[in-house]
């Protein structure tokens, strides 16, 4: 009874037509029959109590059958529209939970967008301003209605590079070129100043690949890059300075040492001057004695030009030696280390100082400038012969070792001296500017510290000192030039 309350309550005032139309048939058809036995005088006819009375019976069935169907049917819509109704209203509210969510989201997008210390600027394809945040606005200093909706290129950068970056930005989206994750590039701002700014760019692309928006952040390097390029030309000024510092340097030394070098002259030219002093007065006494002829003149040229050839050679040695030399080039180890000994030849003979080249039969060749290595490998064969000199009581047999070997990357010269060595103390303070064991007034101090800027910044070696049996190693290892 409860269910069918229900279903009446429902379905509002439409069972109750239905019912008041049954009744208002059954009545209606009593009424004719009670009107035609009037009519007939009290006759009741058989037929007519049928008509009368099953008829309106079976309307009534029918009426009720098709009430039935129709109520059902209702009651079945009005589920549906229920239903309907329902799912609509769930749908309204998730449509207003996910709007709020978007909102909510899209707050803090923009919180978050704002939030970014970088600037960041989204383009739309055809180049206009989707989106600026407020560290763009700030840098660009212009207001976001000022700015969305126009034209990047032309707003916000300088006209003579508008042009050019529009067009390679139409290009890129065209797929015409990869697309570019960095890059710099100048803005300027509403006041006209101008900005360099690094950008970092990622794009947004649909189902089909194709960008339809850019999104750049990007960080003001305006300062950054005039402090770099300022550092640069400070460097490159100590640079140059600390260059021509060692080239004066490298002058000293050879300066310093020119005493010693003069000295091998002087000693080289002692041999040869006395052989052409004998020779005028060999002439004198060849005339006293009537023996000037031209087999003796003959003699006489020959061997006073060879003497003089002697001495002249010993000049060019030592020119050579002195002559600063700027250009790089390839020259033979063997040929510049025997150059060098050259200047040193009496000096050796003097202390009985035997020395020898140990090296492969082919030339070794490396590329510097020869002048520099002379003077590296004259520091240390001068000290060689300083410190034999000094223990020379003490030497059996005075030596000086040197070994060539090249390798495929790399050539190492070996110099080793049997002159006893020096103290560990020494040694690591050998390279020292201004450090010397020898006399007030002898040694610089700058021989050894020169070599090893000569050696690891114009040959891009190492030189290393050690004591070795009974004396002193050095060892100069030089790299490949395709190694560096």
């Amino acid at each position: 009874m409860d269910k069918l309350v229900k279903v009446l309550a429902r379905l509002g005032f439409w069972p109750y037509i239905a019912l008041f139309t049954v009744a208002a048939i059954i009545i209606s058809e009593f009424l004719i029959v009670i009107q035609s036995y009037w009519l007939t005088g009290g006759f009741f006819d058989k037929n007519l109590l049928i008509v009368g009375f099953i008829t309106p019976a079976v309307d009534a069935f029918v009426v009720f059958f098709i009430s039935a169907f129709l109520i059902r049917y209702l009651v079945q819509t009005q589920n549906n529209l229920e239903s309907v109704k329902n799912e609509l209203t769930q749908s309204n509210k998730a449509l207003k939970e996910a709007y709020a969510q978007i909102s909510l989201e899209k707050v803090n997008s923009e919180l978050y967008f704002n939030m970014a210390g970088s600037m960041l600027v989204v383009l739309n394809p055809d180049g206009t301003i989707a989106h600026l945040n407020q560290r763009a606005l700030d840098i660009l200093e212009v207001k976001a209605d000022d700015a969305i909706g126009k034209n990047w290129f032309f707003l916000c950068l300088p006209p003579d590079e508008a042009k050019e970056v529009h067009k390679f930005f139409e290009i890129m989206l065209c797929g015409e070129t990869d697309e570019i994750e960095y890059h710099e590039n100048s803005i300027v701002t509403s006041s006209g100043k101008k900005r360099l700014i690094a950008w970092h760019n990622s794009y947004f692309k649909d189902e089909k690949g194709k960008i339809f928006q850019t999104l750049s952040s990007g960080e003001d390097i305006t300062e950054i890059r005039a402090y770099k390029n300022e550092l640069e030309q400070k460097v490159e000024q100590e640079i140059q300075k600390r260059n021509a510092q060692e080239k004066i340097l490298i002058q000293q030394s050879k300066l310093a040492s020119m005493g010693e070098m003069v000295g091998a002259i002087a000693h080289q030219w002692r041999q040869p001057l006395t052989a052409l002093g004998m020779f005028v007065q060999d002439v004198e006494e060849a005339y006293v004695h009537e023996e000037l002829d031209k087999n003796y003149i003959d003699k006489f040229v020959r061997e006073s030009m060879d003497q003089i050839l002697s001495m002249s050679n010993t000049i060019d040695d030592f020119m050579n030696f002195l002559k600063p030399g700027s250009e790089y080039e390839d020259f033979d180890v063997k040929e510049n280390i025997n150059n060098v000994l050259k200047l040193f030849e009496n000096n050796l003979k003097k202390h009985g100082i035997d020395v020898r080249i140990h090296m492969a039969k082919s030339p070794v060749i490396i590329y510097g400038l020869h002048s520099q290595f002379s003077h590296v490998v004259q520091n240390i064969i001068s000290n060689s012969i300083d410190a034999i000199a000094e223990h020379k009581n003490t030497i059996h047999q005075p030596c000086i070792i040197i070994s060539i070997e090249k390798t495929e990357d790399k050539t190492t010269i070996v110099i080793l001296d049997n002159g006893k060595g020096m103290n560990k103390a020494d040694i690591e303070r050998i390279f020292e500017p201004y450090f010397t064991t020898k006399e007030k007034g002898i040694g610089t101090g700058i021989g050894m510290y020169m070599s090893k800027m000569i050696i690891e910044n114009n040959f891009n070696g190492i030189i290393d000192v050690s004591n070795a049996e009974n004396g002193l190693q050095t060892i100069i290892t030089l790299v490949e030039r395709g190694n560096y």
